[in-house]
C-alpha cells in the first residue's frame, strides 16, 4: 500500500445492515458500491458540492443476455477450470466443500473466499451471498477447525474482500470485486501447487 495514497473510513447503518470499513479511498468506494447492490438499496444523487461520482470501472455492469436465460432454461454452472479442480457439491450436506486447503496465516479466510466464489458462480447467487450458517457449514466440512467465523474474516471484512450484510443470525457473506479476483486467483495458485 502506497503511503501517499488517501486513507478513508467509513461506518454506516441502514435498518439491520451495518458497514464497517477503512482503507485506500478507491477501495472503500468499491466496497459501498458493492454493499448497496447486496443489500438492494440505489446509489443516492449525488449532491454538487460534497459527492463524487464514482469511477466507471466501480460502476455495475448490465447482466448479459445468454440464449439460456432467453429461453427459461438454467445455465450451466460455470466454475473455472482451476476452482473445478478444487471444490465440489456435497449433496449430503448441502454445501460446497474444498478438496485442497490453502496454506498460510490466513488459510480459513483465503477457503471461505474460495467457498464463496464458488457459491456465487454455481448458484448464479452473488446478490444475496451465502448465508453465515451454511459458510460455517461448508468451512468445517472441508476439514477446517475455528472458534467463530466473523474472527477469521475480520482481516477480509476489513480489506473490503468479503462483503457483510445483515445481522446476528440473519448474517450473509458475499464477495466484493476485489474479493473475486482474489479467490479466481488463490484458485489458479492453489490448483497449480497440487497437480
Amino acid at each position: 500500500m502506497d503511503q501517499n495514497e488517501p486513507q478513508m473510513r467509513l461506518r454506516m447503518q441502514i435498518g439491520d445492515n451495518q458497514l464497517d470499513v477503512d482503507g485506500p479511498v478507491a477501495a472503500v468506494r468499491e466496497v459501498l458500491v458493492e454493499w448497496r447492490r447486496l443489500i438492494g438499496v440505489a446509489e443516492p444523487s449525488p449532491a454538487p458540492e460534497t459527492s463524487m461520482p464514482a469511477p466507471q470501472s466501480e460502476m455495475p455492469q448490465p447482466a448479459a443476455v445468454t440464449p439460456e436465460a432467453e429461453s427459461g432454461a438454467p445455465a450451466p454452472p460455470q466454475l473455472s477450470p482451476a476452482l473445478a479442480a478444487l471444490v465440489v457439491f456435497d449433496r449430503e450436506q448441502g454445501v460446497h466443500v474444498l478438496r485442497h486447503l490453502p496454506r498460510g496465516r490466513l488459510r480459513n479466510a483465503e477457503a471461505a473466499t474460495l467457498l464463496l466464489h464458488a457459491f456465487e458462480l454455481q448458484n448464479g447467487d452473488a446478490e444475496s451471498g451465502m448465508s453465515s450458517q451454511k459458510l460455517q457449514a461448508a468451512l468445517q466440512a472441508s476439514g477446517l477447525r475455528f472458534g467463530r467465523l466473523d474472527h477469521i474474516l475480520t482481516k477480509f471484512l476489513a480489506a473490503g474482500i468479503i462483503i457483510k450484510v445483515g445481522s446476528r443470525r440473519h448474517e450473509r457473506y458475499a464477495l466484493s470485486v476485489r474479493g473475486r479476483q482474489r479467490a479466481a486467483h488463490t484458485a489458479d495458485v492453489l490448483s497449480r501447487s497440487t497437480t
